[in-house]
């Protein structure tokens, strides 16, 4: 009989990898609603309910004969909030905030405009991003799109540059000072492409975050079947 499941944490940057009955592979996030169909041979086969790939049939093996990455003692909490000023670098998500954050300026790095949106159900494992921000958070390569239309390229995500998406910084870069490990192109960042890491700081710059805890706020909410919250850009 089938049932409804959830993808569980899987993995240090919880996404899990599953076969498409039709061919090719994806990655689900965790959290992501599925109706889990039958198991046979040691696979789990189900159709997604919500995302990006909503109304696929994929399948993926079993960690164990008796255990299943497909749970059911989840629960998804209503859509959440999250505000971003633009002149301000500061973000606010639920009720915590503000919080360092900025939005790309300059040449081809545009700002996000003003404006309500939604953010999206993560859609993929991001690629774009390195190592070393897992000396900050485990889920670096999990951003939230800005909209819902597939095309769309903003997001809201941790890192210290950004090409015109919400960037939740993990650190502050000074340009005179040596730049942590794995991030040594920083400084010449600063010149190459302006605004790009988002110089210059306000007067006094919010707190860092931490994007551990954006992240848990954030996926596991739903506003609908393809967004988790409503973002306010002023």
């Amino acid at each position: 009989m089938a049932e409804i499941r959830y993808v569980s944490k899987v993995g240090r940057d919880a996404w899990l990898r599953v076969k498409l009955d039709s061919g090719g592979e994806i990655s689900l996030p965790y959290y992501l609603k599925v109706q889990w169909e039958k198991t046979s041979q040691g696979r789990d086969y189900f159709e997604i309910l919500e995302g990006p790939y909503k109304n696929k049939k994929a399948n993926v093996s079993q960690p164990t004969p008796t255990q299943s990455y497909l749970v059911k003692n989840l629960t998804q909490l209503p859509g959440g909030t999250v505000k971003f000023d633009l002149a301000k670098q500061s973000l606010w998500y639920g009720s915590q905030g503000p919080f360092n954050a900025f939005s790309g300026a300059f040449a081809s790095f545009t700002k996000v405009p003003p404006g309500t949106y939604v953010l999206a159900i993560p859609d993929a494992p991001h690629s774009a991003t390195r190592p070393e921000y897992y000396n900050y958070t485990d889920y670096h390569k999990t951003w939230f799109r800005i909209g819902t239309a597939t095309s769309g390229s903003r997001y809201l995500h941790v890192g210290e540059i950004s090409e015109g998406c919400v960037t939740v910084r993990a650190f502050l870069f000074k340009p005179s000072s040596v730049p942590p490990s794995g991030f040594s192109d920083l400084p010449g960042l600063v010149t190459s492409t302006p605004g790009a890491i988002g110089f210059p700081y306000t007067s006094s710059p919010a707190p860092l975050a931490s994007w551990n805890d954006i992240y848990n706020y954030l996926i596991n909410r739903r506003k609908d079947d393809q967004s988790v919250a409503t973002l306010v850009v002023v």
